[in-house]
């Protein structure tokens, strides 16, 4: 049963009390009975809030810590942080709740490297938002997770390269088998955090496995911005999902931690031009995620950078990432791997991927650091101080 509302309590407590209340007898007894009836009965007897459901992959650090820090801040969201460590997922919640806000958190195992781990994720969504007051659906879902390695060809157990699978089939199969809690929240939010690399990229339509590195999570990259404008014209004519893809900018989450020189790397990024703190990253993802309807029907199915519409496929980007990019890679754009076209393909293909009615062939694998690749690096970091120097001293 729930509990009794304000009013009944305050008759309870008049009823009780010796003496009939007199709120003007002196201003202490005043503030006394108005302590007690704020702090003890309204407070004590407030109905709970119907929490939205979200969920954030990655949500344990970074920019998906960030957004997870946010939507508590608005105090209406039950968030799911699905991450591969629950433990590290655990300490995230801790430090949450130590922060102004208020809401549920919920830690679930998800290996996006594993479409068995997908699955069983999903089958455990299902059932929380089963029990939840309202039983409403899944109100957003953002697709943060993903890994970036400097070169080297990993593959996952389901035989696909890791930045394809961590990056897209993960996000792809996890987002299509969510599609009916989606569905239930109508007006509901699919946010992907993508990367301005995109636009330097290009799809390998005769095998998504061959390519490896840098130029592998490039691909990853585009391929999340081709999902949202899949999502956006299959939901575009009834507005019952809208779909965006953001770019965080340069942030400083750790995302090099699979580079060599890891941490040299790291630190000197965190002095670079045009750098942003994790909750800057996570701002146009949030808002995507909590603007007005109309706003949402705007934004849905573009690419989103500092909360504005940026055209995909023109080479856009920040004066240093564009400057850097020209030193260590081609930046020109692949018009055939952009646009409807491209986005209907891939979303063909994918789900012949996930569903297992296709394979890749597996070009083996290579972990190895090459000179050239060493030498790319090392090009890259070169560029990175002599941009530095220029933005500090001229």
């Amino acid at each position: 049963r729930p509990p009794p509302d304000a009013r009944t309590l305050l008759c309870i407590y008049q009823f009780h009390w010796p003496q009939p209340l007199n709120w003007t007898k002196s201003a202490r007894n005043f503030l006394v009975h108005h302590w007690i009836l704020f702090h003890f009965i309204a407070r004590g007897s407030a109905m709970p809030k119907d929490l939205e459901l979200a969920i954030v992959t990655g949500g344990n650090r970074g920019i998906g810590l960030a957004i997870v820090q946010g939507l508590w801040k608005t105090e209406n969201y039950h968030t799911i942080i699905a991450c591969r460590s629950v433990s590290s997922g655990e300490t995230a919640v801790k430090e949450v709740r130590g922060m102004p806000g208020s809401g549920e958190l919920t830690v679930m195992q998800l290996d996006l490297c594993d479409f068995e781990s997908v699955r069983k994720f999903v089958g455990q969504v299902q059932k929380l938002a089963a029990s939840l007051a309202g039983n409403k659906g899944l109100r957003l879902l953002f697709n943060n997770a993903g890994i970036l390695r400097w070169q080297g060809r990993v593959y996952t157990k389901d035989g696909f390269e890791e930045h394809l699978q961590a990056n897209h089939l993960g996000h792809f199969l996890l987002t299509r088998e969510l599609g009916a809690l989606l569905g239930k929240s109508n007006g509901a939010r699919v946010v992907a955090v993508g990367s301005h690399l995109a636009d330097y990229a290009r799809i390998r339509w005769d095998n998504f496995n061959d390519v490896d590195g840098f130029e592998a999570y490039k691909q990853s990259k585009l391929m999340n911005l081709l999902m949202t404008v899949s999502l956006h014209a299959t939901h575009a004519a009834s507005r019952s999902l809208y779909a965006f893809t953001i770019d965080p900018g340069e942030v400083n989450t750790g995302i090099t931690r699979h580079f060599p020189f890891a941490s040299f790397i790291d630190l000197v990024l965190k002095f670079m031009p045009e750098r942003k703190t994790p909750d800057e990253g996570a701002d146009s993802a949030l808002y995507c995620g909590l603007c007005e309807e109309e706003e949402a029907q705007r934004l849905s199915g573009n690419f989103i950078r500092e909360r504005q519409i940026v055209d995909l496929g023109t080479g856009t980007g920040s004066w240093f990432s564009r400057m850097t990019l020209s030193a260590v890679m081609r930046t020109d754009v692949d018009v055939g791997s952009h646009g409807p076209e491209a986005a209907q393909r891939l979303w063909s293909l994918s789900e012949s991927l996930v569903d297992s009615k296709m394979t890749l062939p597996m070009p083996p694998p290579d972990v190895a650091l090459s000179l050239s690749s060493l030498w790319e690096l090392l090009l890259a970091l070169a560029i990175v101080f002599a941009a530095m120097f220029i933005a500090v001293f001229l």
